[in-house]
């Protein structure tokens, strides 16, 4: 495709030359997934230790809702997700209205929300 738009006299070694330069710099530059063994948590009291994420921006419900704030404890594998419209207003409170509240303990939290 290139030769029928454009010529130059070493055209075809140039290309050549490129190309191998080309595969050869994406497969060293490529990431390679590395598997890790997952982290032994030590033991902990139920509802101690909460991991906590925000799934979404999802379709809106007839509630007006777009994200659901998941909380899974630790230790017991308790699940509770909880729709929301607005998590960067209602995160906490929702943490604590149905978690810390119901369970009246909590000490940690893991979460990749920045």
């Amino acid at each position: 495709m290139t030769s029928q738009k454009y010529f130059w006299p070493s055209m075809n070694a140039d290309i050549a030359k490129w190309t191998k330069s080309s595969i050869h710099f994406r497969k060293n530059k490529m990431q390679r997934h590395t598997s890790k063994a997952v982290s032994n948590f030590p033991p902990s009291d139920r509802f101690q230790y909460v991991h906590i994420d925000i799934v979404g921006s999802l379709p809106t419900t007839d509630q007006r809702h777009r994200y659901v704030i998941t909380m899974i404890d630790r230790q017991s594998k308790w699940p509770e997700a909880i729709p929301t419209n607005n998590v960067t207003e209602n995160v906490a409170h929702i943490v604590y209205q149905h978690w810390i509240a119901k369970r009246h303990t909590h000490s940690q939290t893991q979460t990749d929300i920045t």
